[in-house]
């Protein structure tokens, strides 16, 4: 298992400058598991947040998946390979 960085950005739909960003450590096999994990992890961790995405009174976006050994940014990685399938 490796450990990645994920930054997640939370705004408000029409309201950019109320943006805010979250950060979480998780282990996975690749760079697409650590990303599956985050909407369990979210889930568990900050049932507010998801209840607002869900509403649609909060929008977010992933904004980068770092392996923390390697500092590469794997979201495009993730988002080429997903769009591929």
């Amino acid at each position: 298992m490796k450990k990645y960085l994920l930054v997640n950005k939370f705004y408000l739909p029409g309201k950019a400058e109320k943006a805010f960003t979250e950060v979480q450590i998780v282990e996975a096999e690749s760079p697409d598991g650590a990303l599956a994990s985050l909407s369990y992890e979210e889930y568990v961790s900050s049932r507010k947040l998801i209840k607002a995405v869900k509403k649609g009174t909060l929008e977010e976006d992933t904004v980068a998946i770092y392996e923390l050994a390697s500092k590469h940014n794997f979201l495009e990685d993730v988002v080429t390979s997903n769009r591929n399938s």
